[in-house]
């Protein structure tokens, strides 16, 4: 149920004019996440899933776009809990989980109709706009992987796995993305201290090439992944070579690196 006021928070937050305007620009992104029309357009996009539908007993739900709220304040602010966002929005901590998991039902519905593997003429199209940028031939994707922090311990037997090389607990994640920094497959859930390279080779796109590349198109990566003919990683360094690199893998790193920038900032979205 709500608490008097509740609805005041969101709508002070959401207000851009007049004296209720108190929070700028950069403060909703730095609470939020997204600017104020990007709300807006998640919001007309969640909006028509039946996961919002008014319950036939019971109260009513909140607003579509404060529920986002909900959940983008979550997602974007370590430790959060029922708890804290109880006091953040003067919701109660039952409102604020079933809020998140509306939102997460919501999300995932159309996820399909927004990362989505690329059919043969596409990645044509990709390949050309980045032999066009960046000079180098039949490369279909880019792909990288990161890790994403845990608030807390998980509560697993295999706990210990989770300690990854910068974070106390983290997930790794393996993305692959295409020039315009839209990510079009991901593999998430293996823990923190799992290798690039593992996510990888557990990957559709690993498991069966054929079927997700072209004759001689490839994804580009760093010095992580193990190569073949649909995977072309950056040479590695060797110990027994002193660390230094033939001046043509010197070159072709140096080559590798500029697009790999766009990996980097997909990341970073």
């Amino acid at each position: 149920m709500c608490r008097k006021g509740s609805v005041s928070i969101f709508e002070e937050d959401l207000s851009m004019e007049g004296d209720m305007c108190w929070m700028n620009a950069d403060e909703f992104l730095c609470k939020y996440r997204v600017t104020r029309n990007q709300l807006d357009r998640l919001t007309n996009i969640l909006s028509e899933d039946n996961v919002f539908d008014r319950p036939k007993r019971g109260y009513p739900q909140m607003p579509v776009k404060h529920q986002l709220m909900i959940w983008l304040h979550f997602v974007g602010h370590e430790a959060q809990s029922n708890s804290t966002q109880r006091d953040t929005f003067k919701v109660s901590r039952g409102m604020c989980e079933k809020a998140r998991d509306r939102v997460v039902k919501a999300l995932n519905n159309i996820r399909n109709e927004y990362i989505c593997w690329p059919d043969a003429e596409e990645r044509k199209e990709i390949a050309a706009r980045i032999e066009k940028e960046f000079h180098i031939p039949n490369c279909a994707m880019m792909q990288d992987g990161t890790l994403l922090r845990l608030g807390i311990e998980p509560e697993s037997d295999d706990a210990a796995d989770y300690h990854g090389r910068k974070f106390a607990y983290s997930i790794t994640v393996n993305v692959l993305n295409d020039d315009e920094q839209r990510i079009r497959a991901y593999c998430a859930g293996y823990p923190g201290s799992a290798h690039d390279n593992r996510v990888w080779r557990n990957m559709k796109q690993h498991r069966d090439p054929e079927s997700y590349f072209s004759e001689e198109e490839f994804v580009m990566c760093d010095t992580a992944y193990e190569p073949s003919w649909f995977c072309v990683p950056a040479f590695k360094c060797v110990v027994g070579d002193g660390l230094h690199l033939h001046p043509q893998k010197t070159l072709f790193n140096t080559v590798l690196a500029k697009p790999r920038v766009v990996c980097e900032h997909t990341m970073g979205l």
